[in-house]
């Protein structure tokens, strides 16, 4: 799109990255963190479906229109994506967040029957690589949907 401003000068005032383009990676957590907090936060649910309300496709046709007219041009209801509830996806996602909460539990349990207290610290330790990962995880999801969530605000 920069190069699109730069070779055909247009003005790209108004043009959000995030309403066109979704991240190219799966983020795994991200369905199961929006159905929790939006059960804690209705307002974040709300805005949730509204920024997925407020993606559209960009056609090539569509460009040609900006180009001519210089400057950005919303795309209209015919270029909005169609999204249905995936219920699979969501299973999925709570399955991927119960397994990394299970794993830490799992080295802890069996750091309590190791037969030395050596191996007991790398149970431990395991726990702990879990944790962090799972955290890590929740994080970058976290930082995707606030950015999704910034981009209809």
């Amino acid at each position: 799109m920069r190069q699109l401003s730069l070779r055909f000068d247009v003005d790209l005032a108004g043009f959000h990255f995030l309403r066109h383009f979704a991240a190219e990676d799966f983020d795994l957590l991200a369905p199961a963190i929006v159905s929790v907090a939006g059960l804690i936060c209705p307002t974040l649910r709300r805005k949730w479906m509204a920024a997925l309300d407020a993606e559209r496709e960009i056609t090539v046709s569509h460009l040609l229109r900006i180009v001519e007219a210089r400057r950005w041009i919303e795309p209209g209801e015919t270029a909005r994506r169609k999204r249905g509830f995936s219920g699979a996806r969501l299973l999925f996602s709570l399955a991927a967040i119960l397994l990394l909460f299970a794993m830490p539990l799992f080295f802890v349990a069996a750091a309590a029957y190791a037969p030395a207290p050596r191996s007991r610290l790398e149970y431990i330790a395991g726990a702990g690589f879990f944790l962090a990962v799972l955290a890590y995880m929740a994080l970058a999801s976290w930082r995707g949907i606030r950015r999704k969530l910034a981009s209809v605000a």
